[in-house]
């Protein structure tokens, strides 16, 4: 698989999700955290542990994990998640993610 600015966009977006969710916890993750298998499994495993969380469902149950005093990023989260369903499909044009991402 050829790498594309969309590598580079949906990179940015688990990124930013998994900081979200750490702020403020130091250097352990929550026991029972959904992340863990974000990390812990195959490659393939953790691909479609992730897909699986970018779901309506999926992420809600991510956002959980963002603690109650970090929370106002979570309509931003959520945002970038509708943007992100666009990562799947093949774009010929950068605009049409760059310009969602910064925007939002």
């Amino acid at each position: 698989i050829s790498h594309t600015y969309r590598h580079d966009l949906e990179s940015f977006f688990y990124a930013f999700i998994w900081q979200c969710t750490r702020r403020d916890r130091g250097k352990e993750q929550p026991e029972g955290s959904l992340l863990t298998k974000w990390y812990t499994d195959s490659y393939r495993d953790m691909a479609s542990t992730k897909r699986g969380h970018m779901y309506i469902d999926g992420v809600e149950d991510i956002l959980e994990e963002i603690p109650p005093h970090f929370d106002r990023v979570n309509p931003l989260c959520r945002e970038l998640r509708e943007i992100s369903r666009l990562f799947v499909r093949i774009l010929e044009e950068p605009k049409a993610l760059y310009g969602p991402m910064i925007e939002a």
